[in-house]
């Protein structure tokens, strides 16, 4: 079975993720702040095989990429699509990060 990923989309939800994490370096490190946001997207678009990375021990539906140790990038596999489906800081607990987002 041939594993490559055709394609990586974004939810809205993970979007909007980028937006809120994007406005908080803009508050707190507006120099960086387009590098970062940059860094985690180019980072993303390196997934190559749909099981690259790890199950995410928090949803087992997803998997997960850890991004520079401070961002948890959470993606789903249709088929050879990648879904990204959220995006927040590692240090954030990632059952209250849903909760929070529902």
């Amino acid at each position: 079975m041939n594993d490559r990923v055709k394609s990586i989309h974004w939810s809205f939800e993970a979007d909007a993720d980028l937006s809120e994490i994007f406005e908080y370096y803009l508050k707190h490190a507006p120099d960086n702040a387009s590098k970062n946001i940059l860094d985690l997207i180019s980072e993303t678009e390196k997934i190559v095989f749909t099981k690259q990375w790890q199950v995410d021990e928090f949803d087992s539906t997803c998997r997960r990429i850890i991004i520079k140790r401070k961002f948890r990038v959470v993606y789903k596999i249709i088929d050879d699509v990648i879904l990204i489906t959220a995006v927040y800081p590692t240090k954030k607990n990632p059952e209250y990060f849903r909760k929070s987002k529902q």
